[in-house]
């Protein structure tokens, strides 16, 4: 891709590959000891944008 693009996709193109990243959300349980009981990580869903609500209609 930069050789067709001269270099210049990676000055638009790494932001966004960036922001494609899944976000998680962690929630760590703790006892009345204060020690960790549990640990459970999930993938939060990612909000649909205005244009892939239309797509859909």
């Amino acid at each position: 891709m930069d050789i067709l693009t001269f270099g210049l996709w990676e000055v638009v193109g790494t932001p966004i590959e960036a922001m494609q990243g899944e976000k998680k959300s962690i929630t760590i349980t703790y006892s009345k000891e204060d020690k960790v009981e549990a640990i459970n990580e999930a993938v939060v869903a990612k909000k649909e944008s205005v244009k892939d609500e239309k797509k859909q209609e």
